[in-house]
């Protein structure tokens, strides 16, 4: 289904909505160091522009997607209930229009001007949203795997946490659900530097110190709000830490980058937002590693 300018919204909002729905969700495209391979159309043709990054967000292991109509013709249908993403692209019409008018038996142009850009949209649904489609009709996607050795270290602190959350090491993005209390990260063959795979385990796990049953930190979850930007910026710098400890320090360019971008999400008095997300993550920190130093913060 075409989307057109004349909706509520316009196209290009549903583009951004699109994204910031993903973000609010905990998912951040700009600190991704695994491989996961690129969206694409059942037949391999990989999306391009704003697409490859908004169907890149997908919580879905296969990164192929088809449109209602396709999934039809493949021999499948969308099961029902399932929500589509949009998949946008530029209309042009042509400048000029030439009907003949069987009154004057002469042809008349009903259309001048220059070629104008319209951005359109139309619906797409992960292959893993539909059902009855061979799977010899589909995109074979192989995202590339590396062979690591777990550092102990690192090892020995996750599984020093006393009251971790479960954890899901197998999934195509990385994020922390308070409502369940568990972490989701990629598995770390999906990494091509294995202190990347670390790093991100322990920013989940910063986040997951502030869940109300250990330090019970109080942050907003509308993102670019202030105390959204200054919970990432507490879970990345208590990574960070945590990395310190166990003698990681190839991510540290990484996570200077990303609290740089939330530093800057943080309307109010940054400098001193920052202090504050450090003595936060040195809690998170603390906790983590059962150190008596953390305590909970009041509400």
């Amino acid at each position: 289904m075409k989307g057109n300018n004349n909706t509520k919204r316009s196209v290009a909002q549903i583009a951004v909505d699109a994204i910031l729905e993903q973000l609010d969700k905990g998912v951040s495209p700009w600190h991704k160091p695994w491989e996961c391979g690129a969206p694409r159309s059942y037949d391999g043709r990989i999306y391009r522009g704003i697409n490859r990054f908004l169907l890149g967000l997908a919580p879905f292991d296969n990164p192929v997607f088809v449109t209602f109509k396709r999934a039809h013709e493949l021999g499948g249908t969308i099961r029902k209930g399932e929500k589509a993403m949009p998949c946008f692209f530029w209309h042009v019409p042509k400048p000029e229009l030439v009907i003949h008018n069987a009154n004057t038996d002469e042809d008349e142009v009903v259309q001048k001007g220059e070629p104008h850009f319209f951005l359109r949209y139309y619906q797409v649904w992960n292959i893993a949203q539909t059902e009855g489609i061979p799977a010899d009709k589909i995109a074979k996607v192989t995202p590339k795997r590396y062979e690591h050795q777990p550092i102990a270290e690192a090892e020995a602190i996750w599984d020093g946490f006393a009251d971790k959350p479960a954890l899901v090491a197998n999934g195509q993005r990385a994020f922390y659900v308070p409502a369940k209390d568990s972490i989701t990260v990629p598995p770390m063959s999906a990494f091509a530097d294995r202190e990347e795979y670390y790093s991100t385990l322990f920013h989940e796990a910063g986040h997951s110190t502030g869940h109300e049953s250990r330090l019970n930190r109080k942050a907003s979850d509308l993102f670019g709000s202030d105390s959204y930007g200054r919970e990432e910026l507490v879970a990345e710098l208590c990574a960070a830490i945590l990395c310190g400890e166990c003698g990681i320090t190839r991510t540290l360019a990484n996570s200077a980058s990303y609290c740089e971008n939330w530093a800057k999400a943080i309307r109010k008095a940054p400098a001193n937002a920052v202090v504050s997300a450090a003595s936060a993550a040195e809690k998170a920190a603390d906790y983590i590693l059962g150190r008596a130093e953390a305590k909970k913060e009041v509400a």
